[in-house]
C-alpha cells in the first residue's frame, strides 16, 4: 500500500470515528495529528521545497471528505455557508499540536509546537459555496486561514459556564478529554482572616451534579483550575462531581478589597476548609491534591473531619530540614535568598516575585511542550506571588503535625520520574502520618503526571479508592 493510501485511510477512519456534534477543536488536533505528520513526511520525500504548487497538490490529494468535515466544523468564527471539498479558492487550515508547518521562506517553516497545513485550491472558475444545513458547528473553511495562520489557534471555550479559551490550553498534553463532560463556572466572595481582604474565588464544578462522590481537586504552585481541567474531566468520568478552585494569586480568582496584608499560605489553608464546609452534603468527599495541593488536602481533611479519603501526588513539609533547599531552583537561593524572606513583613511582603525565579518550574513536566505551556500561563507558572506568600509557606508547615493526624486514609500517588520533588521528600512526610497510608508510583510520569502509563495508573487507583469509600458508606462505617 502506498504511503498516500495509508495517510488517506488513517485520516478517514479517525475522522469518521470522532465526527460527533459534541467534539471540539482540541479533539480536532488529536484527529489530524497523525495524518499531518504523514503529509509532512511525504512532502519532504517527494516535493520540491521551492514548489508551493507541488505541496498544495499533494495536500489536496490526501484531504478526504471526513477531514474536510472536521475542518468545516471547528472554525471559531461566526456560522457562514460552508464550502464543500470541491469548492474552488477555499483555503483550509488545520492546526494540530506538535509544531508548525506553513507557507513562508521556502514553504517549509517548522516550529517547535503545532503543525499548520495550509491548503490552497486554485481554479479558474469563480468561487461557489454549496448551501448545506448548518448544524451549529459548521464553519466556512475559507475563514480559517485568517484566524489560524498567526501562531497557535485559539481553542473554543467550553460549552458550559463563562470560560475563555485559555482554559483548555493543557488539553493537548493528555489523552483525549472524554465528551460530553459538564463544566460549570461560578464565583464566591470569600473574606480572608486577619485583615487579608476579600476575594472573588473562581470555582469550577466538573461532572454530573448527581454524582455519588464529591471530589475537591487542589492545585499547587504554578497551577490553576485550567491546569486541573483535564484531570477533573477524566476523574468526573469515574463517577465524581469534581470541584476546582483557583487559589488566591492564581487563575481568575481576583482580589476585590485590599486588606492590611498580602495573601499568605495560611489563607489557602483556611479557604479550603471554608470551601469544604460550604459544599458539604451527605455524599462522601474525596480530596485530591496535585503538587503542593497534596499537603493542602491533608490539612483540609485533618481540620474539617469531613473527608473520607485523601489522594496526593506530592507531600511536602518545608519546615523539615533540607526540604526547602531541595525544591528551589538553585542552591544559592536556599543559602542566601530563603533566609532573607524572614524580613518580608509589612510593606516588604507586598512585592511580587515570579514563581519561576525561585522554583525549577521548567521541571514541572518531562514534556517540554507542557512545561512551556505552564511557564507561559500568566495565571499559572508564568505568574508571580507576593514575597510574603513565600515566607508564609516556608514557615507554616502542616496545619496539624503529621504525628497527630486523625483524618482519613492517605494515598500517595507519586510520579516515578519527578525531576522537581524527589519521591523521598514525600515519603518522609507520609511516614510521619498517624493512620492508614499507602504509596503507589506512577510509571513514566513527571511532576505534572499526565504521561502514560502512569496517568492510567492514577485513574485506576482513584477509581479503586472511590469504590472503597462507597462500600464503606453502604456498610455504615
Amino acid at each position: 500500500m502506498a504511503p498516500g493510501d495509508v495517510t488517506r485511510l488513517n485520516s478517514e477512519a479517525v475522522a469518521s470515528a470522532y465526527l460527533h456534534p459534541l467534539a471540539d477543536a482540541v479533539q480536532m488536533g488529536h484527529i489530524l495529528r497523525g495524518p499531518a505528520h504523514c503529509v509532512i513526511a511525504q512532502m519532504q520525500r517527494t516535493v520540491d521545497p521551492t514548489s508551493k504548487a507541488g505541496a498544495v497538490r499533494l495536500v489536496l490529494d490526501l484531504v478526504t471528505p471526513p477531514v474536510i468535515e472536521v475542518l468545516l466544523r471547528y472554525h471559531p468564527g461566526k456560522p457562514q455557508p460552508s464550502c464543500t471539498n470541491s469548492t474552488p479558492h477555499c483555503v483550509g487550515s488545520a492546526h494540530i499540536a506538535g509544531g508548525t508547518l506553513r507557507a513562508g521562506r521556502g514553504w517549509y517553516v517548522r516550529r517547535r509546537r503545532g503543525i499548520q497545513v495550509q491548503c490552497l485550491m486554485q481554479a479558474s472558475d469563480p468561487p461557489t459555496c454549496a448551501s448545506v444545513p448548518d448544524t451549529g458547528h459548521s464553519r466556512n473553511i475559507a475563514g480559517m486561514n485568517a484566524s489560524l495562520s498567526k501562531g497557535r489557534a485559539k481553542v473554543p471555550p467550553a460549552r458550559t459556564g463563562r470560560l475563555d479559551s485559555t482554559d483548555r490550553r493543557y488539553e493537548p498534553f493528555v489523552r483525549l478529554v472524554p465528551a460530553p463532560v459538564r463544566r460549570v463556572a461560578s464565583s464566591w466572595r470569600w473574606d480572608a482572616p486577619d485583615g487579608g481582604g476579600s476575594w472573588d474565588l473562581h470555582i469550577e464544578h466538573v461532572g454530573a451534579p448527581t454524582a455519588s462522590v464529591r471530589m475537591l481537586l487542589v492545585h499547587g504552585a504554578g497551577g490553576n483550575a485550567a491546569a486541573m481541567w483535564p484531570y477533573a474531566a477524566h476523574l468526573s468520568r469515574l463517577g465524581a462531581r469534581v470541584t476546582v478552585v483557583d487559589l488566591p494569586g492564581y487563575g481568575r480568582t481576583i482580589r476585590v478589597r485590599r486588606g492590611r496584608r498580602s495573601v499568605s499560605y495560611g489563607d489557602w489553608q483556611q479557604l479550603l476548609v471554608d470551601l469544604v464546609g460550604r459544599e458539604h452534603d451527605e455524599r462522601p468527599l474525596v480530596l485530591v491534591g496535585a503538587s503542593m495541593g497534596g499537603a493542602l488536602a491533608v490539612d483540609t481533611a485533618a481540620v474539617t473531619g469531613l473527608a473520607k479519603r485523601v489522594i496526593a501526588t506530592c507531600l511536602l513539609d518545608p519546615t523539615r530540614p533540607g526540604i526547602a533547599a531541595a525544591i528551589v531552583r538553585a542552591p544559592w537561593i536556599a543559602r542566601l535568598g530563603l533566609p532573607l524572606l524572614q524580613f518580608a513583613r509589612g510593606p516588604a511582603a507586598n512585592p511580587r516575585i515570579p514563581v519561576r525565579m525561585l522554583t525549577p518550574m521548567s521541571a514541572i513536566s518531562n514534556d517540554p511542550g507542557l512545561s512551556h505551556a505552564v511557564l507561559t500561563d500568566p495565571c499559572g507558572g508564568g505568574g508571580a506571588m507576593p514575597v510574603g506568600w513565600y515566607r508564609s509557606f516556608l514557615e507554616a508547615g502542616p496545619a496539624i503535625p503529621p504525628e497527630q493526624y486523625q483524618g482519613p486514609p492517605v494515598v500517595l500517588l507519586h510520579p516515578a520520574e519527578d525531576r522537581w520533588t524527589m519521591p523521598e521528600l514525600s515519603l518522609d512526610y507520609l511516614g510521619r502520618l498517624h493512620g492508614k497510608t499507602r504509596v503507589v508510583m506512577l510509571p513514566g510520569c513527571g511532576h505534572f503526571p499526565l504521561e502514560e502509563p502512569g496517568f492510567q495508573v492514577l485513574l485506576d487507583e482513584v477509581s479503586d479508592e472511590m469504590e472503597q469509600v462507597l462500600d464503606d458508606q453502604r456498610r455504615g462505617s
